[in-house]
């Protein structure tokens, strides 16, 4: 706001005969005649209003002062409370009203009531007006910022809710898409339910025949070969459970007639039960280079490894069918996710139940028969510990990397994933990860495992790489090479 005089060698600054500014006074102007005359310029209207009379001086100072402490008090609640603006504007604001109340209107009502004004008290009253203004454009400022900042976050609001409801919808409908594709119901007790277990005589499938027996009074028929085992076995597991236990020698990788022989006597044996759970378990191994392993080798452990499963579980479907329910579990290994050094007779057959089980699950889902393919790592077991003194000094390096098992840990696991008809049963951090590498196309059975190998595959691919690495820098080495020449 600017203010000049006339009658002192001051510019004068022409008038327009209006009424007074409205946030100023709605008095109409009056005509005085007086020897001097005073202008002051509005700084919002661009007004120029003149000072005709020492009484209206006092007046048009006292509106424009009072018109200034409603609008800074009108502002003062929004610049403390509601407006995040520096502290320093509040404090030069507070000082100015301070200013105002206890010096400029005092100032001013004396001066107003002395017969004549001097100049340069209304350039002190206009000094102070300009800081008004000027702190008043401030909060003006602070305050469009503040209302233009509120509607960005109702906006931002409303962009977050809109994207909200579609990651809700897309995820919905994933859940959707990518639902378990069946829910095996759970089996809470094995109590009287029949159980073959293929391979039982020892190792792993003897560990799981105990503790079908004792732990879940199920009923058990364990087939194998070697007769002599299968007297120490039924031996060993026949106290208290004379009754439950049957043990038939057949060779599972011979003949399909024998096994479908040996499984109508057992379902006889046991009071005409139709077999509830097949553990496909019989397996042998032979540790050798590929060049090493014969032809005889390659077929010997395919008929047992693989026809085997196949002759086992088509004599059982029958009986799980007339039952309306079973299960087949499928006793894989480690080597059947992952190749190693002098297991290409081994491996390969392990590789084929996979795509076995998968393919068989798919049809046999609608029968309510549920398949589980088992990937144990290296287990204590006589056969194990008999085939490690023969093995490749980089089969048994590669070997010690991962650590054994016991069969009592792997045999319950195995128990527990029939029982929730999970389709795989890993074992430790390993098996974890080869199972996320190795999912692939398989089905799952809950949402939570779908989630965890999405997650985890690719540290998992990472760990596998650095763990084939060792594997190779192993086979590698120039010493060992050496021993072999030798």
């Amino acid at each position: 706001m600017r203010v000049s005089s006339v009658g002192k060698g001051l510019r004068q600054i022409p008038s327009p005969r209006s009424h007074f500014c409205e946030h100023i006074s709605n008095d109409d102007e009056q005509s005085y005649t007086c020897r001097q005359r005073i202008y002051v310029t509005c700084p919002h209207c661009q007004r120029s209003l003149c000072l005709h009379h020492i009484n209206e001086h006092q007046i048009i100072i006292r509106s424009l002062l009072d018109s200034l402490v409603n609008r800074v008090n009108e502002y003062r609640y929004e610049l403390t409370v509601t407006l995040s603006i520096p502290s320093t504007s509040q404090t030069v604001v507070n000082n100015c009203l301070d200013e105002l109340k206890d010096v400029i209107i005092p100032y001013v009502q004396r001066t107003c009531c002395q017969n004549d004004v001097k100049q340069e008290d209304v350039n002190r009253v206009q000094v102070f007006i300009d800081k008004m203004f000027t702190i008043i454009q401030h909060i003006h400022f602070y305050w469009e910022n503040h209302k233009k900042e509120k509607r960005s976050r109702s906006t931002d609001k409303m962009w977050i809710i809109i994207f909200a409801a579609i990651v809700i919808f897309i995820f919905f409908v994933l859940l959707y898409l990518l639902r378990p594709v069946y829910r095996p119901e759970c089996l809470l007790t094995l109590r009287d339910v029949h159980v073959v277990i293929t391979g039982g005589s020892s190792g792993i499938g003897k560990e799981l025949a105990r503790q079908l027996l004792n732990e879940h009074q199920a009923r058990v028929t364990i087939l194998a070969r070697n007769q002599q085992r299968l007297d120490e076995c039924r031996q060993d597991l026949a106290l208290g459970n004379n009754e439950r236990l049957l043990c038939l020698s057949v060779d599972v990788g011979q003949s399909y007639a024998d096994i479908e022989k040996a499984i109508q006597q057992a379902c006889q044996y046991h009071g005409n039960r139709p077999v509830s759970i097949l553990i496909n378990n019989a397996g042998i191994f032979y540790a050798r280079t590929f060049e090493e392993t014969t032809t005889d080798d390659f077929e010997k452990m395919v008929r047992i490894n693989y026809l085997g499963v196949v002759f086992c579980t088509k004599a059982c479907l029958a009986s799980m069918r007339q039952h309306g329910s079973g299960r087949i579990v499928l006793v894989s290994s480690q080597a059947g996710q992952i190749g190693v050094y002098g297991y290409t007779s081994y491996c390969s057959t392990k590789f084929a139940l996979k795509g076995l089980a998968e393919s068989l699950q798919m049809e046999l889902v609608r029968d309510n028969i549920y398949v589980t393919v088992a990937y144990p790592p290296d287990t204590d077991t006589p056969g194990f510990a008999e085939e490690k003194k023969t093995m490749p000094i980089e089969t048994r390096l590669i070997n010690d990397t991962s650590g054994v098992v016991s069969a009592a840990d792997v045999a319950k696991k195995i128990i527990i994933s029939t029982q929730k008809g999970s389709f795989s049963c890993w074992f430790g951090i390993n098996g974890f990860l080869l199972e996320c590498l190795t999912s692939g196309a398989q089905p799952i059975t809950s949402i939570l495992e779908l989630i965890s190998q999405c997650l985890t595959i690719g540290l998992a691919r990472i760990i596998i790489v650095g763990l084939l690495n060792t594997f190779y820098s192993v086979v590698t080495r120039k010493s060992l090479k050496n021993n072999k020449t030798k």
